[in-house]
């Protein structure tokens, strides 16, 4: 869509404006999901966005690779999803139904599609050995096409009263919540909506430094720890660290520019500033 819409910038010229978005970190995409199609897609997009009169992005990651790709034109703004709906809170304060809520134990939760790029086989792999540290628990919610191999893999530790795949739920908000830590694993992300929210409700955050994790904006909270990718040693640290806590902080003023009302100024900043630029 952003492809044809810069094609029609081009034949109406200055008669419009033009305002692409991006949502994911170009390079890093290209390179964890490399055919020739993407590299097609790749070559067209590179000459196509300069034509555009802005681009907006999720990240600064996916601002400072798309920059790179695309040279010093045209202008491009950072504007974060507004990931935080208004009954967040309400729908927080439920209590969750997983009946692991309810035991003595330490709680983990994941939330995410079960695709090989989430790294649900990393996190499993290094909860197996936190298990052995704390006493805990990992819940992953979500559906998807690694659900087998994940199951297996569950399996082929002995972690099945450690670890389970909790299938699909509405209500992530209330095991977030309620969980003594949000853990995010992936190798790559457009931009992870679900840590921000994790870090709306004051929930401690172990997370892998992948383009659009959140890295960038909460990795110096105290409740957060940041790992590399595919590192499963420094997984199992993050993880540790953060249990072997008992502090609480207020992260919740992290997340003010996720709102709504925020994320809707800046799109209108955006446009009034090219509204003004019509010939």
């Amino acid at each position: 869509m952003n492809i044809l819409a810069a094609f029609v910038k081009i034949f109406l010229g200055n008669r419009i404006k033009v305002i692409l978005t991006e949502h994911i970190c170009i390079k890093t995409f290209l390179k964890e999901n490399f055919s020739i199609k993407q590299v097609l897609i790749f070559t067209v997009m590179k000459v196509i966005y300069r034509f555009s009169d802005a681009i907006i992005t999720m990240s600064k990651k996916s601002e400072q690779e798309l920059r790179s790709v695309i040279g010093p034109r045209p202008p491009i703004h950072v504007i974060y999803n507004p990931v935080i709906p208004e009954n967040i809170d309400s729908l927080a304060n439920k209590k969750p139904n997983h009946p692991w809520f309810h035991s003595s134990s330490k709680i983990v939760v994941s939330v995410g599609r079960l695709v090989d790029v989430k790294g649900f086989d990393i996190l499993i792999k290094a909860f197996s050995k936190v298990c052995k540290k704390v006493d805990s628990k990992l819940i992953i919610y979500g559906s998807g096409p690694e659900e087998s191999k994940l199951n297996k893999l569950i399996r082929s530790l002995d972690m099945e009263k450690y670890i389970v795949l909790a299938g699909y739920t509405n209500n992530a908000y209330s095991a977030i919540k309620h969980a003594d830590l949000f853990a995010m694993s992936s190798r790559v992300e457009g931009f992870s909506s679900v840590v921000v929210e994790a870090v709306h409700l004051n929930t401690p955050i172990a997370i892998s430094d992948c383009p659009g994790s959140g890295a960038e904006l909460f990795s110096t909270l105290k409740s957060a720890r940041v790992f590399p990718v595919n590192d499963i040693e420094k997984c199992t640290k993050s993880i540790i660290d953060l249990l072997s806590t008992n502090e609480s902080h207020d992260t919740k003023s992290a997340t003010i520019n996720f709102t709504g009302e925020v994320a809707t100024n800046n799109y209108l900043k955006v446009a009034d500033s090219l509204m003004g630029k019509l010939t």
